[in-house]
């Protein structure tokens, strides 16, 4: 059996049934869903799963990032996560899947300006496929066209989004307090397995080389102090009936471990800003030059 690698990064809005998709996906509750207004995926979270599908198998890695529009999350911390689903994707991607409830809101059209115009390229869109969730007549098509046309119809946010979009799929993932939701979830991951099977090309920017050049020796340290954080605190809780100076020694290295991590983290959102304001700065002087070019013709 063929087998074939692919990378998946879902985005969406808090609540619209991002982590739901990927738990479909990767056919077992891999990723924390919820339905409430706080997101339940507070770290970028990756997983790799082997699916058998039409006589190939798929290696495939998902990265579920944090919700668009967790008020729980300032500036800071959404940029360290930002940060992180950079490094998971760092050997390409053959997609994104930004998942949406339907309607479409202005955090979500700020979050799709910024994953094309600023963290990767204007080519990204040939990769990105709009999920339309929370849909439960995803198997009818006509109900599909007419509810595409609705997205496209929408003012606001959607206007921002809807010109560029080339690819829309349909989906529900229930939870499991519905009468057949398995069944459900299993027909959706057909519908995201069909379009991921076609999704061949990888899409790596050197934009995205860039800011992994940038950031890649913050994310690795930091991973390396938070498995040491984790390996002190777990002896720490073996030696409570040890002497009292083996527990202050190891509270001293869980102190200076956590301190060391605490500024990498500060390098890592330093990066990270910079690189949002290069890459807006740039942005700005390529449309300040095609709008005098515009004037002069």
């Amino acid at each position: 059996m063929a087998r074939v690698e692919r990378t998946v990064v879902f985005i969406g809005r808090t609540g619209a049934g991002k982590s739901a998709c990927a738990n479909a996906l990767a056919g077992a509750p891999l990723f924390p869903e919820s339905s409430f207004s706080s997101s339940e995926t507070k770290y970028v979270e990756s997983r790799t799963v082997v699916v058998d599908w039409e006589m190939r198998q798929y290696r495939v890695k998902i990265v579920d990032t944090i919700g668009i529009g967790d008020t729980d999350l300032g500036h800071d911390e959404v940029l360290k996560r930002l940060a992180q689903a950079c490094y998971e994707c760092r050997e390409g991607i053959n997609a994104v899947f930004f998942v949406t409830g339907g309607r479409f809101t202005a955090e979500e059209a700020d979050a799709w300006d910024i994953m094309w115009k600023v963290l990767f390229n204007a080519t990204v869109i040939d990769y990105i496929t709009i999920v339309r969730s929370r849909f439960p007549q995803f198997l009818n098509s006509s109900l599909l066209q007419t509810d595409c046309e609705q997205l496209k119809a929408q003012k606001g946010a959607a206007k921002r989004i809807m010109p560029n979009v080339k690819r829309i799929i349909y989906v529900d993932n229930p939870s499991s307090d519905y009468a057949g939701w398995e069944e459900t979830r299993q027909k959706s991951r057909g519908v995201v397995m069909t379009h991921l099977s076609q999704c061949d090309s990888v899409f790596k920017p050197p934009e995205l080389d860039e800011v992994n050049e940038r950031i890649s020796g913050h994310v690795e340290e930091k991973i390396a102090s938070d498995g040491r954080i984790k390996a002190l605190t777990e002896e720490l809780g073996t030696a409570r009936e040890q002497m009292e100076e083996v527990q202050v020694e190891l509270r001293r290295q869980v102190a200076e471990e956590r301190q060391k991590a605490a500024e990498t983290e500060l390098r890592l959102v330093r990066e990270m800003n910079e690189l949002l304001h290069e890459r807006s700065s740039v942005q700005e002087r390529q449309q300040s030059r095609r709008d005098v070019s515009g004037d002069r013709s």
